[in-house]
């Protein structure tokens, strides 16, 4: 860490430069540095003994940044507090805010949580760029079928278009793409999400709020009397709110949502469990997307090398395959990795997979339904990654071990 912390050419400020002007200097240093290595969130933390660390979570995974002082923790957690409207006298419940950070031609949002620990307050920052949240649907990932797939079905004028996979895929992002793509002055678009990840010019956008009973059940329902063309649901988290957006999806609504799911077809059945009756959800979807972020080779390091055992063992990639791995550099720190892509699998619902849903057949019948109606699974798409040298045959294991139960999965 002390290798890092030197390398970036800073410390910490002096004890006796604590004072207001260098404590802001600070501040905007960690930010600065935050979004120019692309990170995604950063951890500021305390330890017994005094010891306080801040890390950067880059690529999907944290990494160390700097140790500051206690005293200059103290002055970071204040600063910050300041900024996002937190009150900095509270230091034993938890706490969110938020605030703008600008910094060369660009102003970031930045969204702010406190948690009491043992040894003092952890905060961690969001920081939320709109050029990484606002892409272009072309620059998604996409193949070119599952982008022609879902244009089409961001056409239509009813139905219900889902995005699933955990925490921090990607899916707010296929969303803002999606939804920016079809903002127009003839569109009434209305969304309600917790929170509001990214304030975009031309949408209607509404935060939750439990304490005034602004859920997103309610808010749903109210959205509906404003004339909606297409809504985006950020979560749906309870059964309420899946039977109301399916109902709106039934009346004229096209609605976008996302839901924690592991794959495309073990949605159907999360939404069953939520009380949708099958003949409304075989109506209503119109497809899923799943969703997951793999690392990238770094092309500064990446080299190529023919596959062998392990490869055919655990991901069924054909002996001597030209496959790519990354050496580790200066450039990407040693990881061999620089850059993240997503992967998707995308399910359209046709006539077939409606009457397998209506009638309530087992998962894996509607799964054969599915094949048959050329849908590729994601374990096929991180394959053809693998293959197409977007990254390692690793990272491929190690994102469908985390999928499924079986890595063995790809045949």
């Amino acid at each position: 860490m002390a290798g890092l912390i030197n390398r970036i050419g800073f410390k910490n400020v002096k004890s006796e430069e604590k004072n207001d002007d260098a404590i802001v200097n600070l501040v905007d240093y960690i930010l600065n540095q935050a979004i120019d290595q692309r990170a995604s969130d950063i951890h500021v933390e305390t330890y017994k003994d005094g010891e306080v660390r801040i890390r950067l979570r880059i690529d999907g995974l944290l990494r160390p940044f700097l140790l500051p002082s206690i005293e200059n923790y103290k002055g970071i957690i204040t600063r910050i507090k300041v900024l996002s409207g937190i009150n900095i006298a509270e230091q034993r419940l938890p706490q969110d805010g938020s605030f703008h950070h600008r910094y060369q031609d660009k102003v970031v949002d930045c969204r702010v949580s406190t948690m009491p620990t043992l040894h003092g307050e952890k905060m961690v920052l969001r920081i939320l760029d709109s050029s990484f949240f606002l892409k272009e649907v072309g620059r998604l990932g996409l193949t070119e079928i599952q982008e022609r797939n879902i244009r089409h079905l961001m056409q239509k004028t009813n139905g219900m278009l889902l995005f699933v996979g955990p925490t921090g895929c990607g899916k707010s992002t296929s969303m803002y793409s999606l939804l920016q793509e079809r903002n127009d002055t003839g569109v009434n678009i209305m969304t309600i999400e917790d929170p509001v990840e990214l304030d975009v010019d031309g949408l209607n956008q509404i935060q939750t709020n439990e304490k005034i009973n602004l859920t997103f059940y309610t808010g749903l329902r109210s959205i509906l009397r404003q004339d909606p063309d297409i809504i985006m649901i950020g979560e749906i988290r309870d059964e309420e709110t899946a039977f109301t957006a399916v109902r709106a999806a039934m009346t004229g609504h096209l609605v976008l949502s996302s839901l924690h799911t592991m794959d495309s077809l073990s949605t159907i059945n999360r939404l069953k469990d939520m009380g949708v009756p099958t003949y409304m959800l075989a109506a209503a979807l119109n497809g899923v997307v799943s969703q997951r972020l793999m690392r990238s080779v770094c092309p500064h390091c990446r080299r190529v090398y023919p596959s062998g055992e392990w490869e055919l063992s655990a991901l069924g990639i054909a002996l001597g395959s030209t496959l790519v791995e990354g050496e580790g550099c200066e450039r990407c720190e040693g990881l061999g990795y620089y850059e993240r892509f997503g992967v998707y699998e995308v399910l359209v619902m046709d006539d077939s997979l409606r009457r397998g849903i209506h009638d309530g057949v087992s998962s894996e019948t509607l799964a054969a339904i599915a094949k048959k109606s050329g849908f590729r699974p994601l374990s096929q798409q991180v394959k053809d990654a693998i293959l197409r040298g977007k990254t390692t045959a690793q990272e491929g294991v190690k994102l469908l071990n985390a999928v499924y139960s079986d890595a063995h999965v790809l045949g």
